[in-house]
């Protein structure tokens, strides 16, 4: 045999090898939120690239295909409530109430994706998935596809687990000890007041209250687009395989964890890629630094009153750095000429730069996992959802501080920064903290794709469940398969 036929061979084996290996895998991810897709996206392209067959509902549908990755396009179903995200708006949804009003509004985007043309596929859909996988975050509606499809399924969770996550899974949610994402204290054993206790299970009970009426709504959603009553999406989360949990114990607070609750934070920190020619000359030509501003996905920098836009500006034409600000529109009134702005950096680029001195930011997950990844200190200015508490986290590193929205004028904003710039402190203490949130015996995404597998290899790994669940699991397990046979016999 010829040395070229023979290698011809051994590629057609592996390729026959790769494909009996490769399962089908459907993901749910709907809701318009670009920070949330950048996570979810990541894991599903890295199982299509790994020979997978993937396929996904998502408002973000790719604009060059990729091998074996399958896009059902929603975004033009899509009703998120965006103008929630202009800066003052946004502001006020760090009250409880107000989420409360922001979760029942996004819970009425979900009826708007149901019945989204492009999905009609979907329900009539005779294929058959190894593994479905969905967000937790607000509504369970999704989760009819699990009864649909007969499967196992995983969530994944953008931040810590939520309380409700926490009870599907059986895992230990105390509020007494663990605080609440959306809350705003940091909870310890020894220094946590009774009042900051109290606060923190006002809002964790409330939290549930307001998931339990968001449920409502799913569940007459499901009877609706689904045609069944029985079991009910409350059954069925409880059958939940395993949580991806986008956390790490050196940035959130360290909380027990069952273990199909999995922590995954930094999987969508890759290979840095050269920077554009323009903000790469910038940034190598600033003497001192550069503070990097960004505000984030959702929230508006150019919908920021004109009091606290200027005294930012004010405060950057007195620091010798030069500054990186995302901003909205083509014009920044009022502009210094060490300021360059962009509707869109490479953040990830950006802040593997070692001229970058400061970020300044909101205190998004993602922004947060990427400045302590590169050992950058953060100045805070969180608005709503988890970052407040993000962001508190790394401070009690002594790696950042938080500047409340509320208090940003000229004086606040310029003794914060000097704060940085004058003290290596920061930048000390940031990288410490790195390298404890580096040591990782395998990456955030090789962890992630692992567990992924471990399901769809033991169908379900039901074996990771608490013993809490026994009971409630065979009952729902023997619908699931009767469901499966049943879906089996009609194809």
């Amino acid at each position: 045999m010829k040395l070229v036929e023979f290698f011809i061979i051994v590629q057609l084996f592996l390729v026959l090898c790769c494909k009996s290996n490769s399962k089908n895998i459907l993901g749910l991810f709907p809701l318009k939120l670009k920070s949330h897709n950048l996570m979810f996206d990541s894991i599903m392209k890295e199982l299509a690239r790994r020979g997978h067959n993937v396929t996904v509902v998502t408002g973000f549908p790719k604009s060059v295909p990729i091998p074996n990755f399958t896009d059902i396009d929603v975004s033009d179903c899509d009703r998120t409530p965006v103008n929630l995200f202009d800066m003052d708006k946004a502001y006020r949804s760090h009250d409880p109430f107000f989420q409360l009003y922001i979760f029942m509004e996004l819970a009425k985007n979900d009826e708007a994706i149901l019945r989204c043309p492009t999905l009609s596929k979907l329900f009539h859909s005779k294929d058959s998935y190894d593994l479905v996988i969905t967000e937790i975050f607000n509504s369970d509606v999704m989760l009819g596809f699990v009864k649909q499809f007969g499967a196992p399924y995983i969530s994944f969770c953008a931040s810590p687990i939520f309380p409700w996550a926490a009870d599907r899974m059986g895992n230990p949610d105390n509020p007494a000890y663990i605080t609440y994402q959306h809350s705003s204290v940091i909870l310890d054993l020894k220094g946590s007041t009774f009042y900051q206790r109290l606060f923190n299970t006002v809002i964790y009970i409330f939290a549930k209250i307001k998931y339990y009426l968001v449920n409502l709504e799913s569940e007459r959603m499901k009877r609706k687009f689904f045609n069944f009553t029985s079991p009910s999406l409350d059954e069925i989360s409880r059958n939940t395989s395993l949580i991806l949990s986008f956390s790490h114990f050196s940035t959130n607070e360290r909380q027990p964890l069952v273990p199909n609750v999995i922590q995954v934070a930094g999987l969508q920190i890759v290979k840095t890629s050269p920077l554009p020619k323009d903000i790469e000359k910038f940034i190598n030509e600033s003497e001192h630094g550069v503070i990097y501003f960004n505000m984030g996905s959702l929230l508006k920098s150019e919908t920021m009153p004109e009091a606290k836009r200027n005294a930012f500006l004010n405060v950057f034409s007195k620091v010798p750095q030069r500054v990186l600000w995302k901003w909205g529109n083509d014009t920044l009134p009022g502009k210094t000429d060490n300021i360059f702005i962009s509707k869109w950096f490479p953040q990830r680029d950006i802040l593997a730069h070692p001229n970058i001195k400061l970020f300044i930011s909101h205190g998004g997950a993602l922004g947060v996992n990427e400045a302590v990844y590169e050992g950058v200190p953060i100045l805070g200015i969180p608005i709503f959802a988890d970052q407040t508490l993000n962001l508190k986290t790394i401070q009690s590193y002594g790696a950042a501080e938080v500047l409340e929205y509320s208090d940003i004028n000229e004086k606040t904003v310029l003794s914060k920064i000097e704060l940085f710039l004058k003290s290596n402190e920061y930048s000390k203490n940031m990288k410490k903290l790195s390298e404890i949130y580096r040591d990782r015996p395998i990456s955030a995404m090789d962890t992630a794709i692992y567990w992924i597998e471990y399901v769809i290899r033991y169908k379900g790994a039901p074996h990771l469940r608490s013993a809490a669940f026994e009971n409630v699991n065979k009952i729902y397990m023997r619908k699931i398969k009767t469901e499966k046979d049943r879906f089996q016999e009609e194809k």
